[in-house]
């Protein structure tokens, strides 16, 4: 008898199945691991600002879109490593807001569309990371579309550093 285990044949009941059934399920949980930490959506921007600067961690908003093939490039080669990388995840609170329709808790605290906080801070293409204080103002310079991860990380512990500088942390 044949078993198929996503597109592997394996036949069971022999000890060679018993073997490639292991390394299956080896080589799945390795590549779960690998994949990249998970992105938090934004849902109450005062509170995650606050619990990021109670952390001593800059909170950056990763604006984005679904479907946004530059927003998942920017993902797979920058934010999912980042969020794996101590020196980032002591500094940096990331939160993402997914350009769709609906509705979040705003800085003030008042549920509010997503489109609307989208175009109070100009956004206009997507990706777009903000580096924010807990009262919403930007404290570093954005970084707006992704081309490649050539200078991005560089870019990024630019801002990162700027913002922490701006708020007194080190």
């Amino acid at each position: 008898m044949i078993n198929t285990y996503n597109e592997i044949l394996i036949p069971v009941g022999s000890a060679v199945g018993a073997v490639m059934k292991y390394l299956f399920v080896v080589l799945l949980l390795m590549s779960e691991l690998c994949s990249g930490a998970e992105i938090l959506p934004a849902y109450d921007l005062a509170l995650q600002s606050s619990e990021a600067q109670a952390e001593g961690k800059i909170f950056v908003l990763y604006i984005s879109r679904p479907g946004c093939p530059y927003c998942a490039r920017l993902e797979k080669s920058v934010l999912h490593p980042m969020l794996k990388m101590p020196e980032y995840t002591a500094r940096v609170s990331l939160r993402e807001l997914s350009w769709v329709e609906g509705a979040i808790r705003d800085f003030d605290g008042d549920a509010r569309y997503i489109g609307k906080i989208v175009k109070r801070y100009g956004i206009v293409a997507t990706p777009t990371l903000l580096f924010l204080n807990p009262e919403g103002r930007e404290i570093a310079e954005r970084l707006v579309g992704f081309t490649g991860d050539d200078f991005y990380f560089s870019y990024l512990a630019h801002s990162v550093h700027l913002a922490r500088q701006k708020v007194g942390l080190p």
